[in-house]
């Protein structure tokens, strides 16, 4: 910018007279004239356009970071919003899974109980047939043993019946048969088997 502030006109150089050598000119000088300063007026001028700009530009930069603000908060609203979405159907999905696992246990177990109550009610059966077994064997035992003993009880007297010597009866007497020990467990007893388990 050019400094003009203290700038004048001089007055133009005088034109060669016209008029002849030795008449004097009579035409009146030129009065120097000013030039107006208006360039020291515009740094004043050109402050309240360029504070106005500023004003302007901060409202823009106001709006748009209200704007941004806006969006950003939007966009983690909807974010969220997808993620619960995502988080209940994951949720929904483990409960039907855990529904049917719930389901598939209780058909398991229900099929183990069954097949347990099968197999306790065929070891039941087995060990009353093991135990009318040993029961009838034992009676068998028994009473062979109380055929024998009265056999041998029959035949004893029978020699006494038939001896004549009184020593030899009183010797006799003193043999008398031993009755046999009818709690004695048969050779058929097994051992308990413990309860079929798995």
């Amino acid at each position: 910018m050019v400094d003009v502030r203290a700038r004048s006109v001089e007055a133009l150089p005088r034109t060669p007279s016209s008029t002849s050598p030795g008449i004097p000119d009579r035409r009146p000088a030129r009065h120097l004239t000013a030039v107006p300063d208006d360039d020291a007026d515009f740094p004043k001028r050109f402050v309240p356009a360029m504070h106005e700009a500023a004003r302007s530009c901060r409202a823009r930069l106001a709006e748009e970071l209200e704007l941004r603000r806006v969006a950003v908060m939007t966009g983690i609203r909807d974010e969220r919003r997808a993620e619960a979405v995502t988080a209940r159907k994951a949720a929904a999905q483990n409960r039907r899974a855990v529904d049917a696992w719930a389901a598939t246990a209780q058909r398991q177990i229900k099929t183990e109980r069954q097949r347990r109550k099968v197999e306790i009610q065929a070891d039941l059966r087995r060990t009353l047939r093991v135990q009318n077994q040993k029961a009838e064997q034992r009676v068998k035992d028994i009473e062979a043993a109380l055929a024998a003993y009265g056999a041998e009880v029959e035949a004893f007297f029978d020699a006494i019946e038939r001896e004549r010597d009184p020593l030899t009866i009183a010797q006799r007497a003193r043999q008398t048969p031993a009755f046999p020990a009818l709690d004695v467990p048969t050779s058929t007893d097994e051992p308990k088997r413990p309860p079929a388990t798995e």
